[in-house]
């Protein structure tokens, strides 16, 4: 039986970390055993957030693995969307 979902605190750096098992059904698929993704921070109030981020990004991955799609939830982190909306504001301002 495999791990349930979890977040992993790095013993050497502190970082946070997502990790489950990928169901044996779907490791030819996805070409991987586990889903593991640093949540980039030390605060564990913020990796406990960030955890459920990834779990909803890591459950769609397995359904469209098993529906022969492509993943749909994409998330963006906090300095992609300031950078995305700096992009919009700027556009915004020209016009």
């Amino acid at each position: 039986m495999g791990r349930s979902v979890g977040i992993v605190r790095d013993k050497k750096s502190g970082v946070y970390y997502f990790r489950k098992d990928v169901p044996p059904e779907l490791r030819p698929l996805l070409e991987r055993r586990e889903w593991k993704k640093s949540l980039r921070t030390k605060d564990l109030n913020e990796a406990k957030v960030l955890h459920a981020r990834e779990h909803v990004a890591c459950l769609d991955a397995f359904a469209a693995a098993r529906e022969g799609r492509k993943p749909t939830a994409t998330l963006l982190n906090l300095r992609d969307a300031y950078a995305l909306s700096a992009v919009w504001l700027a556009g915004r301002a020209q016009a």
